[in-house]
């Protein structure tokens, strides 16, 4: 991709995060709270993350600290954050930590320990198969870590998950990339709020 889209794909997610939370009647509830990021499709797992990202960027601002925790599987399928890639979203290494677990319950651990901090603006954690492992009763878990802390905990599903999975997160997005018609090399991110408990 050229650095021209590049600028025009970080523009257009910077544009609709902004316009997401223009419709935010209640900004107090900004802290502390648990997000949801999946694919719209199995190709869709990049824009997702890039999504993720802005979201995570936008509310670490210039000096916050970001905790990106994957589990072995995810790694082995989708490979590790690329630094040049984050640099592109405005987030530099040195205010990422980066955590690899074992195995998906080790992540969830990770995870909930580092909502309770109040030292992170953002935790974000990918488990493969976040369909399976996060029910109900785990996202309670994580939300209720996540205002003891303070931080915003992004889940990001590496893959689509059923209409029917019902967690504790306040929102849930569905991120499709879209091809720009006028320029074909062109990529963008359509993205649908699913559900909506509260606000980013």
């Amino acid at each position: 991709m050229s650095p021209c889209g590049r600028s025009e794909r970080l523009n257009f997610l910077r544009d609709s995060i902004a316009r997401i939370e223009a419709g935010s009647p209640a900004p107090e509830s900004a802290r502390g709270d648990l997000v949801e990021v999946l694919p719209a499709r199995p190709g869709d797992g990049a824009a997702a993350a890039g999504f993720a990202l802005a979201l995570a960027r936008r509310r670490a601002g210039l000096s916050g600290a970001i905790i990106w925790i994957s589990d072995d599987m995810t790694l082995a399928q989708r490979g590790t954050p690329y630094a040049p890639g984050l640099e592109q979203h405005d987030v530099f290494q040195g205010r990422v930590v980066f955590i690899r677990a074992q195995n998906p319950r080790m992540a969830l651990w990770a995870m909930e320990e580092a909502l309770r901090s109040p030292a992170p603006a953002v935790v974000l954690g990918e488990v493969w198969d976040m369909a399976r492992q996060c029910g109900l009763t785990v996202t309670r878990r994580l939300l209720l870590a996540a205002r003891t802390g303070g931080a915003l905990g992004l889940l990001l599903h590496p893959a689509p998950a059923p209409a029917a999975l019902s967690t504790a997160a306040r929102q849930r997005f569905e991120v499709r990339a879209l091809a720009g018609a006028a320029r074909p090399s062109r990529s963008e991110e359509h993205t649908s709020e699913l559900q909506s408990r509260g606000l980013i």
